[in-house]
């Protein structure tokens, strides 16, 4: 008897685990993103964005790993290597709460804060839609983010994926009849920066980063400082959009880009 049930109990988690292989790895939701917290992420190592799905309008909230505040400092803290002596004595006394306490004589000075890069935004016709229909998931096995939903008798479908061999984002647009697909694309920045429709019918945005960022733990008057001149300190960035429509066309609508910051 012991080995018939043991033989059972094998069978059964074999029969689990088999069954689990062919469940999809997805993540859905029937409402779009209403905080960042809530967007679903892509992204290839470098570049990411946090897709919320939004009707009638998108948002793709965009980070790239080096864009930073400030500028190149020596952060390094001589002192560090006087107090690492007394940090192992107390760790092998037992004492963690003084160890702790001097681990933090060892640490550098406060290096500046990551900074957002921008939002690519597209703006859809759609007065109404089927709120039943409305699906927005996120593949883990294929890392696509996409969105689906039906307005009238049209299904539209957005794919999102970043692709590390080509270091781009890439946002697919479709319906499930033709000549059904229209929207405008806008981009812009948290930080300051500039927006323009250059040849080719290629968005840039171009801006600079601040010079200073306070931590949030921190209180002062002028958390984000920028500088001004040709020598300011603040990393130079630049990302570009670019439409390539199947069977329609891209027209480049000056009145449709956001009113330009002043990188001065």
């Amino acid at each position: 008897m012991e080995r018939g049930r043991l033989w059972i109990l094998i069978l059964w988690c074999a029969t689990v685990s088999l069954a689990a292989a062919h469940l999809p790895l997805e993540l859905w939701y029937s409402r779009p993103a209403a905080r960042w917290t809530d967007a679903l992420p892509v992204g290839n190592g470098r570049l990411g964005a946090m897709v919320f799905g939004g009707l009638p309008r998108e948002r793709l909230q965009l980070n790239e790993a080096t864009l930073w505040s400030g500028g190149p400092r020596d952060w390094n803290n001589p002192g560090a290597r006087e107090v690492l002596p007394r940090v192992r004595e107390a760790l092998f006394a037992g004492d963690f709460v003084r160890a702790t306490a001097l681990c933090r004589k060892m640490q550098g000075p406060y290096n500046q804060s990551y900074q957002p890069l921008g939002n690519l935004w597209l703006t859809f016709p759609h007065a109404a839609y089927d709120t039943n229909s409305y699906r927005r998931s996120l593949d883990l096995d294929r890392a696509v983010a996409t969105v689906q939903y039906r307005v009238g008798s049209v299904t539209f479908t957005r794919e999102v994926f970043s692709s590390y061999p080509d270091q781009v984002i890439i946002v697919r647009v479709s319906a499930d009849r033709p000549r059904q697909v229209h929207f405008t694309i806008t981009a812009d920045s948290p930080l300051r920066h500039q927006v323009a429709v250059e040849e080719g019918n290629v968005l840039v945005v171009r801006g600079r980063a601040p010079a200073h960022v306070d931590p949030n733990y921190l209180r002062s008057e002028q958390p984000i400082r920028y500088e001004d001149g040709p020598d300011a300190e603040g990393m130079r960035f630049e990302f570009r959009i670019r439409c390539i429509p199947e069977g329609g066309r891209s027209v480049p609508i000056q009145a449709a880009l956001p009113s330009p910051t002043p990188t001065r």
